[in-house]
């Protein structure tokens, strides 16, 4: 669906948007041509255009694939190359303003008396990724590999993977955070036969939802301008906008008859997580409505109800949703946000649907559901019982005997992503201890990105990677490449670890193990990783070679140093595990 244009009259400060006016809009969707064994081609442009975010507010300046907020959604078949024309058609400087304001001013539209970034200069220079995908490190969308105006990247897609929900969007070095925030996302579906065997909603009963937060900015005289204002607060980096956009519209609402829908959700903020929670006109929550089916890699093997307290989606996490309205038919329902910002994965401390000003949740709203009232009697559909029979829930005892191991620490420093390597004790030595109460030492291996790259993994092999979060703050971690499990979270005591010198006296102490939620059992490509837990994670990394990168999704994060490169090679390259010696 092409967006709406129009220029209705501003809206004076002081007054609040009026949620669920805009009907909620469709990206168009982009399927290569079939052409036997050969790639199908897609030509994909980046350009600056002007978008309708809201039907009181003036028209939005933004860079977007094809011109679309999001950018249209790419669909293909499981094993069907695909080679894209990534082309940087952009023109003109970032299409927003940028300020640090003052702590507390980030739930305000307008500068807030913050001191103004110099956009002017930055260049429109990209590097497109394709998040979730497994593909060669030559069309990964290395961030350092970006184009200017007039150029284009052209990568080549297998789409050797299951049916599953990715999405692509800009990845240049140190301007991600500016371009995805522009408007440079849109989602990416893979299908296969499996999934069609399945006889999910498809056609109108079948949503691509992309969720993002926005700021905007306001004139002189306290009137929305309806440009973008990326608005952080003074002593922090993140991005958190009062406003939540749904396909581009703040807080739309969409037309869905009595039926059941599939949802395909993906979190494209800059740093905001989201717990989504469905609200009956009472304000209280609708019960067995919503079934995860699927996470970033795709099916589960069977539904799984969403609790009572929420889906919860970081920045970069998809889910693949089940919406049962059968029942429903008449209502209107709310989609609602109950997450902190920054999101330390605690409860909500208020009700869902009130406004939390003290965690940056002026406006819960995310989109309303309008219910069709029944024409005559609906048959019923029942949710499926079971979804993937080729999923399987990685133990243990399914990894080969010999798999690697990686342990990387997060840290409120200005080394924030480190990868740490065994070391007896000494200066500059963390002991963490484990489950036995044994203690093992760690020293830090790299930390920035200028660092050389310390994980080599040989193509084909399993590794396990431990990431312990020690900042205080959930951080998303994405590897790049892989589809990896949960095996398991744990609880650790760090009260002794000082970031300034890197040490813990006392050591890191291992408190407890959570088991992995249904809802995160399945294949992923980013894991939240709460403040003192380990995330352990098991991955193969299969089917392609070159270097690649892992990071913090929160962009702002990534941006500022929480990325750092790993090398994918074959076996026997000399100086590789398992390599030929000179």
């Amino acid at each position: 669906m092409t967006m709406t244009m129009s220029t209705p009259a501003p809206v004076r400060t002081g007054a609040t948007l009026t949620p669920f006016v805009d009907e909620l809009p469709v990206a168009p969707v982009l399927r290569p041509p079939r052409t036997g064994r050969r790639a199908g081609v897609l030509k994909i442009r980046a350009r600056t255009a002007e978008v309708s975010l809201h039907r009181a507010l003036p028209l939005t300046p933004v860079w977007a694939y094809e011109g679309h907020l999001p950018g249209p959604t790419i669909e293909v078949s499981r094993d069907q190359t695909l080679r894209v024309h990534w082309i940087n058609e952009l023109t003109g400087p970032l299409p927003f303003a940028s300020v640090a304001a003052p702590p507390g001013s980030q739930n305000e539209p307008g500068r807030s008396g913050g001191v103004p970034r110099d956009l002017s200069d930055v260049p429109a220079w990209t590097a497109v990724h394709v998040h979730g995908a497994a593909v060669g490190g030559d069309s990964d969308g290395w961030p350092e590999n970006g184009v200017s105006p007039g150029e284009r990247s052209i990568y080549t897609y297998p789409n050797r993977q299951r049916a599953s929900g990715l999405w692509y969007h800009d990845h240049a070095m140190n301007l991600t955070a500016y371009q995805v925030y522009a408007g440079l996302a849109g989602q990416y579906l893979i299908r296969d036969e499996e999934e069609a065997g399945l006889h999910l909603p498809a056609g109108r009963r079948e949503l691509a939802l992309t969720i993002r937060d926005v700021n905007l900015d306001l004139d002189e005289d306290g009137l929305f301008t309806g440009r973008l204002l990326h608005k952080t607060e003074t002593g922090a980096n993140e991005f958190f906008g009062p406003y939540t956009c749904v396909n581009g519209r703040i807080w739309p609402y969409a037309r869905m008859r009595p039926a059941l829908h599939r949802l395909r959700l993906v979190n494209a903020s800059n740093a905001r997580t989201y717990r989504l929670v469905l609200l009956d006109e009472c304000g209280d929550p609708v019960p067995d409505v919503l079934h995860v089916i699927g996470t970033d890699g795709g099916l589960l093997g069977a539904p799984v109800p969403v609790p009572v307290e929420g889906l919860v989606l970081a920045p970069a996490e998809r889910a693949d949703v089940l919406i049962d309205l059968q029942a429903q038919a008449g209502r209107t329902l709310t989609l609602v946000n109950t997450a902190a910002a920054p999101y330390l994965g605690k409860p909500a401390e208020v009700p869902p649907g009130q406004p939390d000003a003290a965690h940056r949740l002026a406006f819960p709203q995310v989109m309303q559901l309008r219910v069709e009232r029944a024409q005559g009697p609906i048959p019923r559909v029942r949710v499926p019982g079971a979804l993937s029979p080729t999923f399987r829930r990685l133990t243990r005892d399914d990894l080969p005997h010999e798999h690697g191991h990686r342990m990387i620490m997060l840290v409120k420093s200005t080394k924030p992503l480190r990868e740490m390597q065994e070391s007896p004790a000494g200066p500059g030595i963390v002991q963490v201890s484990d489950v036995s109460g044994a203690s093992t030492g760690y020293r830090v291996a790299a930390g920035t990105w200028a660092d050389a790259a310390t994980i080599h993994v040989v193509q084909d092999s399993w590794e396990i990677w431990r990431v312990l979060n020690l900042s205080g703050q959930m951080h998303p971690i994405h590897l790049h490449l892989v589809q990896f499990q949960i095996l398991r979270r744990e609880v650790y005591d760090a009260s002794g670890f000082d970031p300034a010198t890197g040490e813990a006296n006392p050591a890191v102490r291992y408190l407890r193990t959570i088991e992995t939620p249904l809802q995160e059992q399945g294949w992923k490509d980013t894991v939240r990783v709460n403040p003192n837990e380990m995330a352990v994670v098991a991955a193969r990394f299969t089917g392609h070679s070159g270097r690649y990168v892992y990071h913090c999704h929160l962009l702002e994060h990534e941006d500022a140093g929480m990325m750092r490169p790993f090398v994918v090679m074959p076996a026997g390259v000399p100086g590789m595990p398992g390599g030929h010696e000179h």
